[in-house]
């Protein structure tokens, strides 16, 4: 803001500068007249005044790297029209933003882009392109003849494409646009500023509803402003806000030794096996957009429609990422490479949900299409490129699977319809399948939860202005996704409690746990070591740390004695054992022969959920349970 506030004096400081060297130099006119040394140059024009007027300024989204800004109009009046068949003398026009010109380079060798300069409103048939590889392209005047505007009579151009300045990013140039001056033959001169797009992620917003806006400010300049003067030439044409929000419901946890989504044998959506819910949340209304007006309520899914024309100067529609737009089916000079796509975005806008940290044998399904009231949003193949909808796979109807590489994956999609007035949000549903195989450790358990984050896309990382490489996507973003814990799957434990053991006093303890995955009722096989944990009170010597057993195959019983795992200890054992269906017996035993006492008890199962000190014990009660609290 201080910048801007500067800014904002120099320019009166200039106007007024300005205004006392246009005085003074119509003193010495009048001076040089008298004198009768005043010679007159084919052209030239007296001064204009142009007032500038921006508009409603565009809703721009702070993670947007190529956001569309407002038009900006001058309109002009006074001078003298330049006289028939004469020369138009011509000035450089520059636009500058208080962030970086993003628009798409269009001739890489003349870094001509699509930012465009249109020149008394010319209507679709009449609009003829001066090329930046061609500028300066001179024009004739009119003279008084008819009032018509002589940028508008063949073969005079009326639409001048800007140059983006390599060597200061946030600015373009319109160079050599003719300037004739309206005179009293016409009412004005009116300039149109389109297709300018900025990168909005370099200012700071509040992501609070009802806050303001952060401006994006355009400022015009022209190279002799004796010519062209302009009053107010700073203009706010967006204000940035954050642009998706992130939602997602409680975490959900899945058993290593269960099935999800598994009929016969075979991967199959059952109904079972919701990860829950990832959200993406509108910032504000018409933060979603579609491509193109070819993409409507009636034509929802057809993203891949061929777009058509917003070719009318002013048409700029906030709601599409597409801006001015010319196919050149009425105007040829838009069919040519250099000019041809100005203002067409590449999509909608697109939405990501990043997956990391899924375990090893975990499939993840999504949506291929999402309605929620008029907004709709499809299942696209890939984050860049042509809208192109994944198919469905044959895990169940209208999902689609996410490829995952290294425990990560994306899904994208496409926003094909939208209510440009509300705020709107699209839940996706996450479903996850596998067959269990504890004992290949498949799920694989991981170190942490799988994850998931939302934003928008492509997403590519700055700086990224106005690249050269004509195949950089618009729209285009930085990615903002924060992880959140979207599912876990957990090793099935058992933990057992040994309420008393003792090698003291003579006495031994010895220590059996079975694992009775293989039983004849068709259970899972696991297999897994035992943690034995040592407690005793405060009162006693410290226990011993923690003793781990070997790995205890299924169908096996594991025995030791506590005079081995931990000498002289007296108190109590909770063993945590890395498979379901683990029971555990304990003897005491003292002296030897015919005067040795022995004293049997089985172990107790520990029911509960998830522990913190990764003992996950079976669920107190329900489907796929397991043991509950019993010797």
């Amino acid at each position: 803001m201080l910048e801007n506030f500067g800014r904002f004096n120099y320019a009166l400081y200039k106007e007024k500068e300005m205004a006392d060297f246009r005085r003074f130099m119509i003193v010495l006119a009048a001076v040089a007249l008298l004198l009768g040394t005043v010679s007159t140059v084919s052209g030239a024009t007296t001064g204009i005044t142009c007032q500038t007027n921006a508009g409603a300024p565009f809703q721009v989204r702070q993670q947007g790297i190529t956001e569309l800004m407002g038009d900006v109009l001058l309109n002009c009046t006074g001078g003298t029209a330049t006289p028939l068949g004469v020369a138009v003398q011509a000035l450089n026009i520059t636009v500058t933003l208080n962030t970086d010109v993003t628009s798409r380079i269009l001739d890489d060798t003349h870094n001509g882009d699509e930012a465009l300069l249109m020149v008394d409103e010319p209507v679709p048939g009449t609009q003829s392109v001066c090329f930046a590889a061609n500028a300066p392209c001179p024009m004739t005047g009119q003279g008084n003849t008819g009032g018509t505007s002589s940028y508008l009579v063949a073969p005079n151009k009326n639409v001048y494409q800007g140059q983006w300045n390599s060597n200061q990013s946030s600015s373009v140039v319109f160079r050599g646009v003719p300037i004739d001056p309206p005179g009293t033959v016409r009412a004005a001169l009116v300039f149109r500023i389109t297709n300018v797009r900025g990168n909005a992620t370099r200012f700071a917003v509040s992501s609070g509803s009802g806050v303001a806006g952060v401006p994006i400010y355009m400022s015009i300049a022209v190279s002799n402003p004796n010519v062209m003067t302009i009053n107010n030439p700073q203009q706010i044409v967006a204000s940035v806000f954050n642009g998706l929000v992130q939602g997602q419901d409680d975490p959900v946890t899945f058993k290593q030794c269960q099935d999800v989504n598994v009929v016969d044998g075979k991967l199959s959506y059952d109904g079972e096996g919701d990860a829950g819910h990832v959200k993406f949340i509108e910032g504000f209304a018409a933060a979603f957009k579609v491509r193109n007006p070819a993409v409507n309520a009636t034509n929802p899914a057809n993203g891949a429609a061929t777009p058509v024309d917003q070719s009318i100067p002013g048409q700029n529609n906030p709601s599409v990422e597409t801006g001015f737009y010319n196919s050149g089916a009425t105007d040829p000079d838009f069919a040519n490479a250099l000019i041809k796509g100005a203002g067409l975005a590449d999509s909608g806008t697109r939405l990501k949900i990043e997956f990391n940290n899924v375990p090893v044998g975990v499939n993840i399904y999504v949506p291929i299409e999402i309605k929620i009231g008029l907004l709709d949003i499809v299942l696209v193949k890939n984050e860049i490129g042509a809208f192109t909808p994944q198919t469905a796979s044959s895990f169940g109807a209208g999902l689609g699977q996410v490829t995952l590489s290294g425990g990560a994956g994306v899904a994208v999609y496409e926003v094909v319809n939208e209510d440009p007035f509300n705020t709107e949000e699209a839940d996706v549903d996450v479903t996850i399948a596998y067959i269990a195989n504890p004992a290949g450790n498949s799920p694989s358990i991981t170190s942490g939860p799988a994850t998931a984050g939302v934003s928008f896309a492509p997403t590519t990382t700055p700086p990224d202005f106005a690249s050269e490489d004509s195949g950089t996507p618009v729209p285009r973003f930085i990615d903002t996704a924060t992880q959140v814990n979207r599912f876990t799957v957990a090793a099935c434990n058992t933990t057992l409690l040994y309420p008393f053991v003792t090698n003291q006093a003579g006495y031994d303890t010895g220590i059996a746990i079975a694992n009775t995955s293989q039983d004849p009722f068709g259970t899972i096989t696991q297999h897994g070591t035992c943690d034995l944990n040592f407690f005793n009170g405060s009162t006693a010597p410290p226990p011993p740390a923690k003793f781990t057993t070997t790995d205890v195959a299924a169908g096996e019983v594991y025995a030791n004695l506590l005079s081995i795992v931990a000498s002289g200890f007296q108190g109590y054992i909770i063993a945590v054992c890395n498979f379901q269906y683990a029971h555990g017996y304990a003897f005491l035993l003292a002296g030897a022969g015919p005067n040795q006492v022995a004293q049997g008890y089985i172990a107790l199962v520990i029911p509960g959920p998830n522990r913190g000190n990764g003992a996950n014990t079976n669920a107190v009660s329900g489907g796929g349970a397991g043991e509950q609290l019993a010797q």
